[in-house]
């Protein structure tokens, strides 16, 4: 599939979804993490594409206990069948929401208070753009975000 067609990169939060009465934009996001991987656990951040000789890279996003983690991929393009982005339901192993590798608005809400980002590539094939955004929303308040 081509390039032919998409938003550009500064469009694609333009096209996040709503979190309740909060948008990605809305948000105060720290500092970009784009190390090969690692433990968070700031209530809010950004995850961006590692560039450099590791081919797998994970990230777990860990918010106290009574939080879940809310996490919104505004746009996604990578090269499927040679590098994907896999969402798992808890800490590194767990359930998947799949392994994704394009789309627009991807958003995944953990059921406990952890979350793991998993990005794969082959080893000849150059890492490819994209952000992934994230916060902690408690319990029981589903899109209720503070802005």
């Amino acid at each position: 599939m081509g390039h032919v067609g998409h938003p550009a990169k500064t469009d694609l939060l333009d096209l996040a979804p709503e979190w309740g009465h909060c948008t990605l934009t809305e948000w105060n996001w720290r500092r970009s993490r784009n190390g090969c991987g690692g433990l968070l656990t700031d209530l809010s951040g950004r995850i961006s594409n590692y560039i450099g000789p590791k081919t797998v890279c994970v990230w777990t996003i860990q918010m106290t206990p009574g939080l879940h983690v809310v996490m919104a991929i505004p746009g996604l393009n990578l090269t499927c069948h040679k590098e994907y982005v896999e969402i798992q339901d808890g800490p590194p192993g767990s359930a998947s929401y799949g392994k994704i590798c394009e789309g627009l608005g991807l958003t995944f809400r953990s059921s406990s208070n952890i979350l793991t980002v998993k990005y794969t590539r082959k080893p000849d094939h150059p890492a490819s753009s994209f952000d992934v955004y994230y916060y902690g929303e408690p319990e029981g308040s589903r899109g209720q975000g503070n802005c």
